[in-house]
């Protein structure tokens, strides 16, 4: 596993590659958590972001990815772009009615997916955009 976790000036990125293993998925839900932070999200994007990251793996390892998988936390402020990917032998583009592909689409504010030459690419973008913050109840 190698990371990079303080992005400078000239690249605002944290990058971080892990062994394409489910068990290795908790590491990038940590960074993507400290980068939300860091970003200055608020906590319910926090939260998209590290669901959304779960997921871009997740759509990885389901689609053929084996050996590494890279993901890259671009950090702008007030959003964040992932940029995850892979490759395998048997690599695929996710169907856009699956259950994990439906949640990115549904959380982050942009998703998209890419196959070149066996490496499948899933990127998205988290911002804290304010329609996402549900209004609060009022208490009786």
């Amino acid at each position: 596993m190698t990371s990079r976790l303080a992005p400078s000036d000239a690249d605002p990125a944290v990058v971080l590659t892990v062994h394409a293993d489910a068990d290795r998925l908790p590491f990038a839900r940590v960074v993507a958590v400290s980068c939300g932070a860091q970003a200055d999200l608020p906590m319910n994007r926090v939260d998209d972001l590290r669901q959304c990251t779960q997921e871009a793996l997740a759509v990885l390892l389901h689609h053929g990815c084996t050996g590494e998988v890279a993901v890259r936390f671009h950090l702008d402020p007030g959003s964040i772009t992932v940029h995850a990917s892979g490759s395998g032998p048997d690599t695929s583009l996710p169907e856009p009615t699956s259950f994990a592909w439906l949640l990115l689409d549904e959380l982050a504010d942009d998703a998209r997916a890419d196959l070149d030459s066996g490496r499948l690419a899933v990127e998205f973008l988290i911002s804290g955009r304010v329609d996402s913050v549900p209004p609060r109840q009022a208490r009786p």
